[in-house]
């Protein structure tokens, strides 16, 4: 990585208690953030650094027709690698932890354009989608199809893991916590997005399977599917229990990091990534 990058700052949160310690500071930054973001002209562009593109750029903004500001965590894209907000900065979050340009490392996905620079710079990088398919087996595109709740890989195979938007998709998400903690080596770690609700103690539940049918308690959300037309339903929307189910999975130690950075094109106050170590 370029020895010029700003530094991607993590406030770290181990529970919802350790953020209401901070709380008045923590809110004034807040309004301090949300003043910035909304002194940003209408249609412009956003200038940062893009350590995903190694360069300083002008990050791309989908400005509603609606006169709304910007849902940022899905828009401040790189023009270099397409990439947004919350998948830029889990990049950096990655590539500044693990070093060692040969580790092992699972993603949850194999399609799309953070796969690609993933796997240029590890080459060691396993990808793989949710085909429906039997665990380990490759689709006539060679796609690798896992389910994440009963991986094919034997235990303590990977460094890392990184699972971005993947969770809130999965019914059984406690069963998946424990399946990428169980292909971890030891002091291996995961990095984890999700819809994350850093007001919320308790994780959000929108919808569940009963007697193999979904059971919507809130009105039905569908995010984008990476290898379809149709959506992908959300069953939730998590809260800081999420750190306490990592602990239940078999993780030594997790945490939320919250961050904004306008330096890096991180604007809408505060976006999360979830890191749990093995």
């Amino acid at each position: 990585m370029n020895a010029f990058a700003p530094d991607l700052s993590l406030w770290r949160f181990r529970s919802f208690a350790e953020l209401a310690q901070v709380a008045d500071p923590w809110w004034s930054l807040h309004a301090y953030a949300r003043d910035i973001e909304n002194a940003i002209p209408p249609g412009s562009t956003v200038a940062g650094y893009s350590v995903t593109a190694e360069r300083f750029v002008e990050f791309g903004v989908h400005w509603p027709s609606n006169g709304r500001r910007p849902h940022w965590r899905e828009t401040l894209l790189c023009p270099v690698t397409g990439l947004n907000n919350r998948v830029r900065a889990a990049y950096h979050a990655v590539v500044s932890d693990v070093r060692n340009r040969s580790a092992d490392i699972y993603l949850t996905e194999q399609t799309g354009q953070f796969y690609k620079l993933m796997k240029a710079r590890f080459p060691g990088v396993v990808g793989s989608e949710y085909l429906g398919l039997a665990p380990g087996a490759l689709s006539p595109e060679g796609i690798r199809s896992e389910d994440l709740t009963r991986l094919s890989f034997d235990g303590a195979s990977f460094d890392a893991v990184v699972s971005l938007e993947v969770l809130e998709h999965v019914p059984d998400y406690q069963s998946a916590l424990g399946e990428c903690c169980r292909v971890l080596r030891p002091g291996g770690k995961l990095f984890l997005t999700a819809p994350f609700r850093f007001d919320v103690a308790q994780t959000i539940v929108r919808a569940r399977v009963v007697d193999g049918k979904i059971v919507h308690l809130l009105p039905p959300e569908y995010h984008g599917d990476p290898i379809g037309t149709g959506g992908i339903l959300s069953y939730f929307h998590f809260g800081w229990s999420l750190l306490d189910d990592l602990r239940a999975a078999g993780f030594a130690d997790a945490y939320a990091g919250l961050y904004w950075s306008i330096e890096l094109g991180h604007l809408g106050f505060a976006q999360t990534l979830i890191v749990a170590s093995k």
